[in-house]
């Protein structure tokens, strides 16, 4: 059981890229979550970030509940996995969570 991310709360893990093409390394990111196909569900206060979530660098949550939903959609837990992004942003996971609501 893990607790549920939240839009505008919580962030991923964060990353870097370190590409090798002219103006890389680039540097560490870590942001917040910024969408969610949902607008019903809240947990503390917040929506609920979903599947298909976004952080604002990018990153779409792509990992989430195979047990519990919001609108139908799997929420994005702490440690589920997101997408990365383009210019070899590695994809990572949810840093942080609303600690008193958990879903398996």
């Amino acid at each position: 059981m893990f607790p549920i991310t939240r839009i505008l709360a919580d962030s991923h893990i964060g990353h870097a890229c370190n590409g090798t093409p002219k103006g890389h390394p680039k540097p560490f990111h870590k942001t917040p979550y910024v969408s969610t196909p949902q607008t019903r569900v809240t947990v503390g206060g917040k929506l609920a970030v979903c599947v298909g979530g976004a952080t604002g660098c990018g990153d779409v949550a792509v990992g989430g509940s195979a047990f519990v939903t919001a609108g139908g959609i799997p929420v994005h837990r702490a440690t589920d996995t997101t997408s990365g992004h383009p210019c070899h942003f590695v994809p990572n996971a949810s840093a942080a969570s609303f600690v008193f609501v958990r879903a398996g």
